[in-house]
């Protein structure tokens, strides 16, 4: 099993109160448990709104326009979400790939996540089929 990245949902959020999302990504620890991560993530939608079930079956521009008005803490769950999810992402040539979104990064504060082992960001998710 691929480790996640995933910290206490406690942890994650007061760091987050006390220093942004700068902090709370600092926060983020390596785990393979899969319990954690679920933990994790429902913390981070309860704290910051964001149901990735809002998503799916939603066309290309409106789900870009739901993402763009979202916080970079709230991108960073949404992000977590995806990860088991079937999804379809928009490649750099503008070709469509399908699959599962699985081994979040963030980086400086900006997830992306891997579909057939290739990164992405949310900005090139053009829609979403199931969540985990």
């Amino acid at each position: 099993m691929n480790p996640f990245l995933v910290a206490p949902a406690a942890s994650a959020a007061a760091s987050a109160a006390k220093g942004g999302v700068a902090a709370a990504s600092s926060a983020l620890t390596t785990a393979s448990s899969g319990a954690d991560f679920q933990r994790y993530t429902a913390g981070l939608q309860a704290s910051h709104g964001v149901d990735a079930n809002q998503l799916v079956g939603l066309k290309s521009g409106d789900l870009q326009e739901k993402i763009s008005s979202l916080t970079s803490s709230q991108k960073i769950s949404l992000a977590q979400q995806l990860v088991g999810s079937t999804v379809t992402v928009v490649n750099q040539g503008g070709q469509f790939v399908q699959g599962k979104a699985e081994k979040l990064q963030i980086s400086h504060g900006v997830p992306t996540f891997q579909v057939a082992g290739q990164s992405y960001s949310l900005s090139q998710l053009a829609s979403v089929a199931k969540t985990a």
